[in-house]
């Protein structure tokens, strides 16, 4: 009886850890915050995550607005519409 209890949570174990090593799945993600930073979740409606390296991002949001990144940030794709774009390093 131990043995059997044993190898279903291996086998359970294993299922866990090759779901987590699919394929990402992509979204698209919008910014929802005002003038704020890039990696605060509430910022994003991907709430409670930040976008990912397969998600799609959109910035479109009414009136001048700065996203700032304090790290680096992969993302599929990136949307600033013309109106807005005001880069600064």
């Amino acid at each position: 009886m131990r043995g059997g209890l044993h190898t279903s949570t291996i086998g359970l174990i294993a299922a866990a850890i090759a779901a987590g090593t699919g394929p990402a799945i992509s979204a698209t993600v919008d910014w929802t915050g005002g003038t704020s930073f890039w990696d605060i979740v509430t910022n994003w409606s991907s709430t409670p995550s930040l976008p990912g390296a397969a998600d799609d991002v959109v910035i479109n949001v009414a009136g001048v607005r700065t996203s700032t990144r304090r790290r680096c940030a992969a993302t599929s794709s990136l949307w600033l519409p013309c109106r807005s774009l005001r880069p600064t390093s």
